[in-house]
């Protein structure tokens, strides 16, 4: 097995997700496709708002960055988090996309409204989890994003 070579400036991937058995299957995927991205999880939009915003005790990332969110999490959902990166002027540019269960027409339609880069139904994924995970690295490397 060979591991990439991991190349500076790579994308940090910040995991807004509650359930440890999603996060723990996030992980394994990255590693299997040999993803080396730096990678942190929290659970909840508040957390995740605290990262962003150089403020939590234990992660601290820099542009660039990349969320994965949930939707339905305790504390603050991940609509009202991707409207609270939104409104700040700092954070407004991030680019999120929602990996969720939730197939609500309502909860898609705010997502988009708050220009999420793509919104993934967990149900929906099944055998093409790992074609989505693989977009992602896809994202990653044919971008540009603007360091801060």
């Amino acid at each position: 097995m060979i591991d990439k070579v991991v190349p500076e400036n790579l994308v940090t991937i910040l995991m807004v997700e509650d359930d440890e058995l999603d996060v723990e299957v996030f992980k394994r995927t990255l590693k299997k496709e040999h993803i080396l991205n730096p990678f942190y999880n929290v659970t909840d939009g508040e957390e995740a708002l605290s990262v962003l915003r150089g403020q939590h005790p234990d992660i601290q990332i820099s542009k660039p960055y990349l969320l994965v969110m949930d939707i339905n999490m305790p504390r603050m959902n991940g609509i009202e988090c991707l409207s609270e990166i939104r409104q700040d002027p700092e954070l407004k540019d991030t680019v999120v996309f929602f990996m969720t269960t939730s197939e609500d027409e309502q909860d898609m339609y705010e997502a988009y409204n708050l220009n999420v880069a793509g919104y993934m139904v967990k149900s929906n994924l099944g055998e093409n989890f790992l074609k989505s995970v693989r977009m992602l690295d896809q994202y990653f490397h044919a971008i540009v994003l603007p360091d801060a």
